[in-house]
């Protein structure tokens, strides 16, 4: 999530345990390159590119065991020049962490009559949730707003 749009939507595959090295290699590095660059991981296009460039935007990750390893610290600090590490993390800000406020929302919409019965229409409503997420939820002036 970012001030700028949503990146994609990714799926963990069942059984599949998150690791700092499954963070890095799956998220970090598949996820993240295109928020920065036309081109993915792949080489292939992306749909669009949600910064000019790397200085243009703050990396913040949450504070689990995955996200705070040594291993997905030291990718940030290579790969986002303003990465605010672990230990400057603020404690429980609701307001430079709103990624909370949005997986409430999803979960709200996971959980919706009727509730899908296959691991296919769950993915389809979690997808749709995701899409239909408002611009105003994540714009810079909201999150302005919503700080004061």
């Amino acid at each position: 999530m970012t001030g700028r749009g949503l990146t994609s939507i990714h799926f963990i595959p069942q059984g599949q345990t998150v690791t700092a090295e499954y963070n890095v290699t799956k998220i970090l590095q598949k996820e993240g390159k295109p928020l920065f660059s036309p081109r993915s991981s792949t080489g292939e296009p992306v749909k669009r590119n949600l910064f000019t460039d790397k200085s243009s935007a703050t990396f913040i990750q949450g504070d689990t065991p995955t996200h705070t390893a040594i291993a997905s610290q030291q990718r940030c600090k290579r790969n986002f020049p303003n990465f605010i590490q672990k230990e400057e993390l603020p404690v429980n800000s609701p307001y430079l962490n709103p990624i909370e406020t949005l997986w409430t929302i999803i979960d709200d919409a996971a959980h919706k009559d009727p509730i899908p019965k296959t691991m296919g229409g769950i993915k389809s409503r979690l997808r749709q949730a995701w899409k239909n997420i408002p611009q105003s939820f994540y714009s810079p002036s909201l999150l302005r707003r919503t700080a004061k």
